[in-house]
């Protein structure tokens, strides 16, 4: 009888981890890229993407971003603010048009931020 009962904590308590772990974010980084070749420099207009299909989540990270940038006296501009989403393909800006851009609003550094995969859950 209490040999049951020690399997019955022990299945509680394994249970209860689970929950707990499979509840804890699991947000990680999957890669990371720098050029080796460019030194630190100080940048003081910053454009800020996030290459996300989602328009809300994108908003939302390039708000988050820029906000922090701004706090470290950084000038960031969000890339909606300069490149408004396009409906379509028809819309989509070339390369050549990206780059006129950015030379136009004098950033000298971009961040960029791609999600890698997404999934949301309501409880």
């Amino acid at each position: 009888m209490r040999n049951h009962r020690n399997i019955i904590i022990q299945l509680i308590i394994t249970s209860a981890l689970f929950l707990i772990t499979g509840c804890a974010s699991s947000t990680s980084i999957i890669a990371s890229w720098n050029d080796s070749d460019i030194k630190n420099e100080n940048y003081s207009n910053v454009l800020v993407t996030a290459m996300i299909d989602d328009i809300n989540v994108q908003k939302s990270l390039e708000d988050e971003l820029a906000e922090e940038l701004n706090d470290r006296k950084v000038r960031a501009n969000k890339s909606l603010n300069i490149f408004p989403p396009a409906l379509d393909d028809d819309n989509m800006r070339s390369k050549e048009e990206l780059l006129a851009a950015i030379e136009e609003n004098g950033f000298d550094g971009i961040i960029t931020v791609a999600l890698y995969n997404y999934c949301s859950t309501n409880r």
